[in-house]
């Protein structure tokens, strides 16, 4: 399963060149079941997107609304493996309000903008929380190695 919940600015759809099935917001407000948000997108992955940024996302995720819909998703659909695409870890507060839901987390720092200190910062800030699977390094460009001298 691949879900979007960066609810402030949801964008994997985007990415994928896909068009989202609607707002999350319903369903993070049981409102609405997950299974009526669910894609697939071939025999093995399900994609859970989202089309409509969710204003105050950090408290909707805190609602115990959303608690059970994020529990539920994991527990009636048992994914193998679940992706979540999250917001940034430092700047938005939603970030946290996902912390809890997750058993790992792989960093993707942004090569255009992230320094080696906001790298430090986000394994300060999950350290003892979780385990950090590893940093991917996203829209990096590739240099020329320096000529050897020899």
């Amino acid at each position: 399963l691949l879900a979007d919940l960066d609810l402030s600015r949801p964008s994997l759809h985007d990415h994928l060149g896909l068009t989202a099935p609607g707002a999350l917001q319903p369903v993070l407000s049981g409102g609405m079941p997950f299974n009526e948000r669910i894609g697939l997108a071939g025999p093995s992955l399900a994609l859970l997107l989202n089309d409509t940024p969710v204003p105050a996302a950090a408290e909707v995720l805190h609602s115990p609304e959303a608690v059970l819909a994020l529990r539920s998703l994991s527990t009636d659909l048992r994914p193998d493996l679940m992706l979540v695409d999250m917001p940034p870890l430092l700047s938005d507060p939603s970030a946290q309000a996902l912390l809890p839901h997750l058993d790992s987390v792989l960093l993707v720092a942004d090569g255009t903008r992230s320094t080696a200190r906001d790298i430090g910062e986000c394994e300060r800030l999950l350290d003892g929380q979780m385990p950090i699977l590893g940093v991917v390094l996203n829209k990096s460009e590739d240099r020329p190695a320096p000529a050897s001298q020899g």
